[in-house]
């Protein structure tokens, strides 16, 4: 099974794009039923311009949560590589004092 992985956001865009282009059908026929005065194309494109509509602001909330936990997730593994970084800066520096104070330099180890 070695298809292509394809994110929720990308699924969604893909959704939300396909409501508008049926948006904008449903726009043109509501247009082209009025000129025509054909009150069926008419009723049928207003329906179409609304399910368009829906469709599109549903996957578009619906992208735009996905980004929001996916770049809350990713500055809270940041932040938490950043706390780990500090501390190993911290545990060195002490390291470093203790044999400095022994007499001895320490060089080694030190973080990058």
């Amino acid at each position: 099974m070695g298809g292509a992985v394809v994110s929720d956001v990308s699924v969604n865009t893909v959704a939300a794009a396909t409501g508008t282009k049926v948006m904008h059908a449903g726009t043109g026929m509501t247009i082209f039923g009025v000129i025509f005065s054909s009150e069926f194309v008419a009723a049928l494109g207003i329906v179409l311009s609304i399910g368009g509509f829906l469709v599109s602001s549903h996957y578009r909330r619906r992208a735009a949560r996905t980004v929001q936990q996916e770049s809350t997730e990713r500055l809270r593994r940041d932040a938490e590589d950043r706390a780990a970084r500090n501390q190993r800066d911290i545990e060195y520096h002490a390291a470093r004092m203790a044999a400095l104070r022994g007499g001895r330099a320490v060089d080694e180890g030190a973080p990058e």
